[in-house]
């Protein structure tokens, strides 16, 4: 698939209203990627779809310096809902809006045999209650 202009991002959308965000989201239809952001190639390299939109609209993207979306909905493209932040911001915006989600307290079981020994240790080394095995 080839995206050449903005006109061509909009329309492998579909259109879907949130309540409190001004202007119908553009959810892409097409390729996502981990966290449900779209993903497309363009002049040959793989872009994230926000991140493409922002860029043929405005240009480079600042070193330091994320695309944010306004709605808190990834797979949308509308121009109107994105903007530039830092990675600062974007957390900032992401605990006042309640979007922050703690790791599972299992997540240890995850991680390799050393990784799980070295978290366990910490745990007990600095928790003030009695680790349950």
């Amino acid at each position: 698939m080839k995206v050449q202009t903005v006109w061509s991002l909009l329309k492998l959308t579909a259109r879907h209203q949130l309540p409190g965000v001004k202007g119908a989201c553009c959810k892409w239809q097409k390729g996502r990627a981990r966290g449900g952001y779209g993903r497309t190639n363009h002049k040959g390299d793989p872009w994230p779809a926000h991140r493409l939109m922002w860029t043929l609209l405005h240009g480079p993207i600042p070193s330091g310096k994320l695309v944010c979306h306004a709605c808190d909905n990834p797979p949308c493209i509308n121009p109107r809902h994105l903007g530039l932040g830092t990675h600062k911001t974007n957390y900032e915006d992401m605990m006042l809006r309640g979007r922050y989600r703690a790791p599972s307290p299992r997540m240890h079981l995850k991680q390799s045999p050393a990784w799980q020994r070295a978290y366990l240790e910490a745990l007990k080394k600095y928790s003030k209650q009695p680790l349950d095995r």
